[in-house]
């Protein structure tokens, strides 16, 4: 069943309404917002998986953040075991289902095995764009140039971001992002 959260009294009427708040290790909390697909609870109500439906490319590793371009399955997770606080996060998990026409059927799993570790780096994830939006660092960062036909900005876009991040690269408020984007 689908399950909304955070939306102050938005919500399918099945969940709690509550925003699963993440607090970061700079004592900062961060709110979220979002509605998952589909969520389906075991027999014994002790582990649950979070389903999201893609029409498209399922890109990106398992049980990974791709640098903090995919967070989605793990807040999911994190919000659907808070919701349901009574289920294991570590027996948990969240996927990406792609249900496309041309039969291309693919899973993406994110487990919730060895959480802490996992939510350490989400923390770190959340924390270095938190502080980044908060401080208007903004770098010109293009993972392919095939990736700017799905991008919502490319109209706002300059010609030749490339050139501008290289520059932009060696200034010292860009290094939390850079070590950002190495995570796996």
């Amino acid at each position: 069943f689908e399950t909304w959260f955070g939306y102050g009294g938005r919500s399918s009427g099945k969940e709690k309404d509550f925003s699963p708040d993440l607090e970061l290790n700079d004592r900062t909390t961060i709110s979220f917002r979002g509605r998952m697909d589909r969520i389906d609870l075991s027999p014994r109500k002790d582990r649950l998986r979070v389903v999201d439906y893609k029409t498209g490319k399922v890109q990106g590793n398992e049980d990974g953040f791709s640098g903090g371009t995919k967070l989605q399955l793990p807040l999911y997770l994190m919000a659907a075991c808070k919701i349901w606080s009574r289920v294991s996060v570590e027996e948990s998990r969240a996927e990406y289902l792609s249900v496309s026409r041309e039969k291309h059927f693919k899973r993406l799993l994110f487990r919730g095995k060895n959480w802490k570790e996992k939510e350490e780096t989400l923390k770190e994830i959340v924390q270095t764009i938190s502080q980044g939006i908060l401080g208007g660092s903004f770098f010109p960062y293009r993972e392919a140039r095939e990736s700017c036909r799905y991008c919502d900005f490319v109209s706002l876009c300059e010609q030749g971001v490339d050139e501008l991040f290289e520059r932009k690269r060696k200034d010292p408020r860009a290094a939390a992002f850079l070590k950002m984007r190495t995570i796996p």
